[in-house]
């Protein structure tokens, strides 16, 4: 038997056993029996008309031969009934003043709510002080509690029909250790010093303007041989001169020299206790992509996660740092699912409602990981809405990763853009747009086959990534750098911007690995095992000119440039550091690698040829090389295309194992980029014939 509620007070019953007289049954709701005015029959289903409002408070059930049956309130939570009546568009969590404190949460669904105020205490047990109830108006639970509550703990205790549960307030701006009580600050207190003359950096910039660097804080700090200080903190990486023992750059200055524009931090929301203990955060590792409170940084990363405001500081203090260095600051985020959602401070909060079900009643898992939100229900987008609007306005972030984008609604997704546009003109927006299996229709998915319903937002670009490194579930697969044969035609689609699957290269994430997965120098490994190192190495090295020639916006890994590896496996969400951890040594080793990945992004930024933001303007500058070898591909922009300082620009790359010599006309040529170097102010001319070597490119402007 399935129920379906089309309002409060018309409800579908389908699926009848033979046996049930329907003529028979009738509803209590609140202990009292619903007077029915109309039934309607029809195959396989009756509608039966309520004369008065489900009251959602108290659990409604259907008797039938004296057996009460549960009604389940789930698809009426869906229903623009609900959302009218409960829709609230005011502020939610804590409002602190010196004099008193004010506290708003909604749960329609709850008889009483309770306030509890703790106070911490030495040995992380906080005792309680005092429990006050909230007063019920227009469906938002409210108090006002005078005194000076900075520094003390707060739950809520909410109370339905059939359960009672203490819980954070999923508004809560800062908590106590591993989350589990909110905390009232002043939030004022968590600004480091000119923090207030920081913002979002505003410069304007087009999308393939950017060069992303993914990272983790933990990953790029915690390497032992370094003299970084806060190793595996938020400090850590705010550590300018940090270098390794070898007197090279690590850490942020890393970065900085690198080149890179866009930094993407890997989860610093506060996620799961259960996954890092903040009080022995080096006894576990995670990822982090397991989320418990959503408006409060990671406490394993601050220098002091028992007190409350040491993270919000030190986080502050890091993006600062990043825009003092004229980086943009993207934040990782997960409002697809949540760490656990039968114990989430959401679902305790308000049971049924925050996580997407199948009409069954089932919990949709889309994401893997047991849930997924329901992001199409208008409250549940403000929650999401709210959230990121506050990182934006109380941290400065510049942009958001969205994981999992796939399983959020396309109308959320453009709310999100519009919303946080309007704070920051030059928010960059990206995410995952796989499709996943959850009870969304195909068309409302935010999917990369959708794209051109979110021309705003900008998706990575899994056919970049099979075509050139190989398929990424297959880990013997080569792809176009190894030599793959036949598919040409697929690689040159890939390096000139995917037009057949993206309206503008501007929605084009072009990457050839992230921490999902293996690295690029791993799958290398793997695919192609039967040649040496040094021939993997030319392969790197075409992968990387591929990647940063190549019409989009280029999306690298940390430690990508000196070949990282995680010993070739392929999921380390929950590896050991020293799996995940940043090698140094590895910069030491591989140093000429990296000047030549270092190059390649001064190149790229130096010219806007590579960094077209219309496919129609491209294609007024852009020829496709033609009759050239198998494995070889390459093409000519010229015009001084995109305002280009070179009026021709000659790009060809050679996966072949063999040496190729192709004709060229029209000469001088100068050479600025092969496989053994990259230099913007070379005078190497070339007339007549160029030669590619095996696994390279070359690069040629006039």
């Amino acid at each position: 038997m399935n129920f379906k509620f089309y309002s409060f007070k018309k409800l579908e019953i389908s699926y009848f056993e033979e046996n049930i007289d329907i003529s028979n049954i009738y509803f209590i709701n609140n202990k009292i029996k619903l007077k029915i005015i109309n039934i309607t029959y029809e195959e396989n289903r009756v509608l039966i008309y309520f004369d008065n409002e489900i009251n959602i408070k108290y659990p409604l059930y259907l008797n039938t031969n004296n057996i009460n049956i549960d009604v389940p309130y789930y698809s009426l939570y869906t229903t623009e009934d609900f959302n009218k009546k409960y829709y609230y568009t005011g502020d939610l969590g804590v409002h602190y003043e010196t004099t008193y404190s004010e506290f708003t949460f909604w749960s329609p669904s709850a008889l009483k709510v309770s306030l509890k105020i703790y106070k911490e205490t030495s040995n992380n047990v906080p005792i309680i002080l005092s429990s006050n109830d909230l007063e019920e108006n227009d469906n938002i639970w409210y108090i006002k509690y005078y005194g000076d509550l900075k520094g003390y703990l707060y739950t809520y205790e909410v109370t339905h029909a059939d359960r009672c549960n203490e819980i954070v307030d999923p508004y809560a701006k800062a908590v106590s250790v591993n989350g589990h009580y909110g905390a009232i600050v002043d939030i004022k207190d968590s600004n480091p010093t000119d923090f207030l003359d920081d913002s979002p950096i505003k410069e304007h910039y087009n999308p393939t303007d950017a060069i992303i660097y993914e990272i983790s804080i933990r990953d790029m700090t915690i390497y032992p041989k370094t003299d970084i200080i806060n190793k595996g903190k938020y400090l850590g990486l705010c550590q300018l001169k940090d270098s390794h023992g070898y007197d090279l750059d690590c850490g942020i200055s890393h970065i900085i020299n690198l080149g890179v524009t866009h930094v993407q931090l890997m989860p610093i929301f506060d996620f799961s206790f259960s996954s890092v203990d903040e009080l022995m955060p080096r006894k576990k590792y995670n990822w982090g992509y397991d989320p418990q409170n959503y408006n409060v940084p990671e406490g394993s990363y601050a220098t002091n996660p028992k007190d409350p405001l040491c993270r919000i500081k030190e986080l502050k203090t890091l993006i600062q740092t990043l825009h003092n260095h004229n980086l943009y600051v993207i934040m990782d985020v997960v409002y697809n699912h949540i760490s656990n959602y039968e114990t989430s401070n959401l679902e305790l909060s308000f049971p049924g409602f925050y996580f997407r079900r199948y009409d069954n009643g089932f919990i949709c898992n889309g994401s893997g990981c047991g849930n997924d939100l329901a992001t199409e229900k208008p409250m549940v987008r403000k929650f999401i809405i709210d959230s990121l609007k506050y990182w934006v306005n109380e941290y400065h972030i510049d942009g958001f990763r969205f994981d999992l984008m796939g399983l959020i609604d396309v109308a959320t997704m453009n709310e999100i853009y519009k919303n946080l546009k309007e704070l920051n003109e030059n928010v960059f927006i990206y995410g995952e747009g796989w499709n996943l299996s959850t009870n969304l229709s195909e068309d409302n998915k935010t999917i990369l086959r959708n794209n051109y319903k979110t021309p705003s937002i900008s998706y990575f670009n899994d056919f970049f990534r099979d075509t050139f490194r190989g398929n990424v579930f297959f880990s013997d697969d080569i792809g176009f750098i190894a030599g793959k044969n036949h598919i040409d035609h697929l690689a040159i689609k890939a390096i000139t911007g995917s037009d057949h699957i993206f309206s503008s290269p501007c929605q084009n994430i072009n990457y050839l690995c992230c921490h999902d997965n293996h690295t690029f120098w791993d799958k290398l490994s793997l695919s192609a095992k039967f040649v040496d190192e040094e021939t993997r190495i030319d392969m790197f090295k075409l992968g990387i000119g591929i990647l940063l020639l190549s019409q989009g916006i280029p999306f690298i890994q940390s430690g990508l440039e000196f070949l990282r590896t995680k010993d070739s496996l392929g999921n380390t969400y929950n590896s050991p550091d020293y799996i995940n951890w940043i090698d140094w040594d590895r910069k030491y080793k591989y140093y000429n690698i990296y000047l030549y990945t270092r190059n390649l992004i001064r190149l790229r930024r130096n010219h806007k040829a590579f960094r077209f933001s219309s496919f129609e303007n491209l294609r007024n500058h852009l020829y496709i090389l033609k009759n050239l070898p198998h494995n070889v591909i390459g093409y000519k922009i010229y015009g001084n295309g995109n305002g280009d300082t070179w009026s021709e620009i000659l790009a060809i790359f050679n996966s072949n194992d063999t040496t190729i010599r192709l004709p060229i006309s029209s000469g001088p040529w100068i050479l600025v980029a092969n496989k053994n170097f990259v230099d913007e102010k070379s005078t190497k001319a070339i007339n007549n014939v160029i030669e590619i070597d095996k696994f390279s490119f070359v690069l040629l402007y006039k």
